[in-house]
């Protein structure tokens, strides 16, 4: 029978709440080359940049699957709300296949999809400054029409806060992946 994992105290959740990566918006950084290009004439919509902890060592696409493959619960369930809500302002649904690579250059990889309405690339670059890895997420939208443009002012006001809870919440799990993976074996567990 294995033991029970061990329990960390409400004083160190605290400290591990307070010391987890923070997502903040920034500008979009020149070196985004494929969010800059995704589309002609068509400038980033925004750009959301968190700081890698030391030791994380993922690559982009790894990156781009930590954020749109596990977002948190709320964006989950936003998500899910938004599949069963856009068939009303006739808008196709974007199923698992909107977050897939469309392109990648070193450092740097495209995820998007074309729709009726619109089309849109999230760009996932990562950037080694003075030793550290900055990630940065630049999301760039097309609108076609009418649709594009209502359901863009809909989704636009929350878009930033999703954002940065995907990217926030990818960086805490692949730098606790990276700690783990340098101890062996979990805390509070036997191998």
């Amino acid at each position: 029978r294995s033991p029970r994992p061990a329990r960390w105290s409400p004083w160190v959740r605290l400290l591990r709440l307070r010391t987890r990566p923070v997502a903040y918006a920034c500008a979009v950084p020149e070196a985004a080359r494929l969010a800059h290009d995704a589309f002609d004439g068509v400038r980033p919509v925004d750009a959301v940049a968190v700081r890698a902890r030391p030791g994380t060592g993922a690559g982009s696409q790894e990156w781009a699957d930590a954020v749109f493959r596990d977002p948190p619960r709320w964006v989950l369930a936003l998500l899910l709300l938004r599949e069963a809500l856009v068939g009303l302002i006739g808008v196709e649904r974007a199923g698992r296949e909107a977050f897939d690579t469309v392109r990648s250059r070193p450092g740097e990889v495209l995820l998007g999809a074309d729709s009726g309405h619109l089309d849109f690339r999230a760009s996932v670059l990562v950037d080694t400054d003075d030793g550290r890895e900055t990630v940065t997420l630049t999301t760039v939208v097309r609108l076609h029409n009418r649709r594009g443009r209502l359901y863009w002012a809909v989704v636009r006001p929350l878009h930033p806060l999703v954002v940065r809870a995907m990217l926030g919440r990818a960086a805490h799990r692949l730098a606790h992946r990276a700690w783990t993976a340098r101890l062996g074996t979990p805390v509070g567990h036997e191998g």
